[in-house]
């Protein structure tokens, strides 16, 4: 199974727009066990479903709708996930474009209806297209930095297909999700894996303790595992 390298959020917001994730990467050093440490309210779970919308686009957390992760303007959030492939050569980049969808005859009315696409691509190393130095943000003087628009970071994103960067590109239609399902899979990353655990142990506070609570031994333990998968 592949294993998370680097988690890269952008322009993600909560508690009711008054907090947001500008530009963070989270390292995990080629697939480290990590441990999200923040006191109540701190964002743990904002993190938790940003980093699912990756896999399993528009998913809801504690009843929390993705809309809510994203800003009122119409501004994209991104969410990256680097995954360190099994054969320990390659890396894979799964990603997501999100934003409100704004009404066509006003471009400043902005509804709760998400648009959305999904992307990935292989790599081997490095590079000016991997999860750090993709060209997602402009730098504007010295200090000011700009995210570029939804429909701007797809078209920069079919440029890189074009100028020979293998990278899929899927739109939020049923066949375009349903590709991307397949995608993941040929990888061996599985939705319903983090449907059935991700989602379920982090739908309450006590999730990981209810989840293992009937576990009494390794056997059931295995069991248990084993019928959760």
């Amino acid at each position: 199974m592949p294993r998370i390298s680097r988690i890269r959020i952008i322009n993600v917001n909560y508690n009711n727009n008054n907090r947001q994730i500008g530009d963070e990467i989270f390292d995990f050093y080629d697939g480290e066990h990590a441990l999200f440490n923040l006191a109540n309210g701190g964002g743990k779970t904002i993190i938790i479903q940003a980093i699912l919308q990756a896999i399993i686009p528009k998913v809801r957390l504690l009843q929390r709708k993705a809309h809510g992760l994203l800003q009122k303007s119409g501004s994209p959030a991104l969410i990256l996930i680097e995954w360190k492939l099994d054969n320990n050569s390659s890396y894979l980049l799964s990603g997501i474009s999100m934003c409100l969808k704004s009404d066509n005859s006003d471009e400043n009315s902005y509804s709760e209806n998400v648009d959305y696409y999904t992307f990935g691509y292989e790599y081997k190393e490095s590079n000016e297209c991997d999860i750090r130095n993709i060209a997602l943000i402009e730098t504007l003087g010295e200090q000011t930095l700009r995210i570029k628009k939804h429909k701007e970071i797809k078209e920069y994103l079919k440029g890189l297909r074009k100028k020979g960067v293998n990278l899929q590109l899927y739109d939020d239609d049923s066949d375009g999700q349903r590709n991307y399902s397949k995608f993941l899979k040929s990888y061996g990353i599985y939705k319903e894996e983090w449907k059935e655990l991700v989602v379920k142990i982090n739908e309450a506070e006590s999730g990981i303790s209810n989840f293992f609570s009937s576990c009494n031994s390794s056997k059931q333990l295995m069991e248990q595992w084993i019928l959760n998968i």
